[in-house]
């Protein structure tokens, strides 16, 4: 229960608003509708190791996460909260740094690690040390379109 509310609390954080100056770059990969596919908490030592994963419950398979032309950030987030399957939706911009592979949604910036016509791949500090090694870990989002 606690790694499904840090979940929602950092796509929360993707999802509030935020201005960017002129130097984002739309690819026409990333544009488009996504799906989460997974979360895997990777290890901050190696950033390889996988802590543990996640596989989206049938609430949050229908959460969709959109990023359009025009730089706005559209997520249509679904959680369980008791037994009930509640919405939330929130638009924010965001800045793709195609040549530096980076993401930027709410001053919150993640490492572009995949990016294909229909895959998204996103590395995301998570602040916090899942494994008890004494280093952050990461956050690592699966998306397909």
């Amino acid at each position: 229960m606690k790694k499904i509310f840090f979940l929602s609390l950092i796509l929360s954080s993707f999802a509030c608003s935020s201005s960017h100056d002129d130097s984002q770059n739309f690819d026409n990969n990333i544009t488009g509708i996504w799906k989460m596919e997974k979360t895997s908490t990777i290890s901050g030592s190696d950033i390889v190791t996988i802590i543990s994963e996640y596989i989206p419950d049938d609430c949050k398979q229908k959460s969709t996460y959109e990023f359009n032309v025009n730089g706005k950030y559209i997520v249509n987030d679904y959680n369980y909260v008791g037994q009930d399957c509640q919405h939330i939706n929130n638009v924010s911009n965001y800045t793709y740094l195609s040549s530096e592979n980076k993401l930027i949604i709410n001053n919150a910036e993640s490492k572009i690690i995949e990016l294909t016509n229909n895959k998204l791949v996103i590395l995301v500090s998570d602040d916090y040390d899942s494994n008890g090694d004494g280093i952050d870990d990461y956050l690592k989002y699966t998306f397909k379109k």
